[in-house]
């Protein structure tokens, strides 16, 4: 639901989802500590969105 709306948007935005079973080493890299995490990368620095995992309110937040 998310990447359709970022696509009608043009917003030039990239998800991705992360199996951390099959991909532990990244996840612990990464930090991720919990289910689910979603982390945004603005000028290449992660941020952990703490926000509503509601389809409109992770839109909202992306186009900041």
């Amino acid at each position: 639901m998310v990447a359709t709306r970022l696509k009608l948007l043009s917003s030039g935005a990239v998800l991705a989802k992360v199996d951390c079973v099959a991909e532990d080493a990244l996840c612990d890299v990464q930090g991720v500590e919990a289910y689910p995490t979603l982390k945004v990368y603005k000028s290449g620095r992660p941020q952990v969105y703490y926000g509503d995992l509601k389809a409109g309110a992770i839109v909202s937040f992306l186009q900041l």
